[in-house]
């Protein structure tokens, strides 16, 4: 599985998300694409972040192989930073093989 910042999927994540810096009290929405490179189907698929501060707004819950999704998060942070968050969140899904 990868995960791309554009829909054209030329930019890929290679390590956190950098969501950049928002003031507290705001809040930011991000759309990120979730590919599934594999051979076989991913199914119940959950994403999740360790941040309260982030929240899942759309995830699929199914990818067929060779294909992309759409994720929507929204980041409200608690604080105001100086410098941008690098964020993590979290994959998990079982493949269907079949015989």
């Amino acid at each position: 599985m990868k995960i791309f910042k554009d829909s054209k999927l030329k930019n890929e994540i290679i390590d956190d998300f950098d969501l950049g810096i928002v003031d507290v009290g705001k809040f930011k929405t991000y759309e990120y694409y979730i590919v599934n490179e594999g051979i076989y189907d991913l199914v119940d698929l959950i994403v999740s972040s360790i941040s309260g501060e982030i929240e899942i707004i759309h995830a699929p819950i199914q990818i067929k192989a060779h294909t992309s999704a759409k994720i929507i998060f929204k980041w409200t942070p608690s604080v105001t930073i100086k410098k941008g968050l690098k964020a993590n969140l979290l994959f998990k899904a079982n493949e269907i093989v079949t015989p």
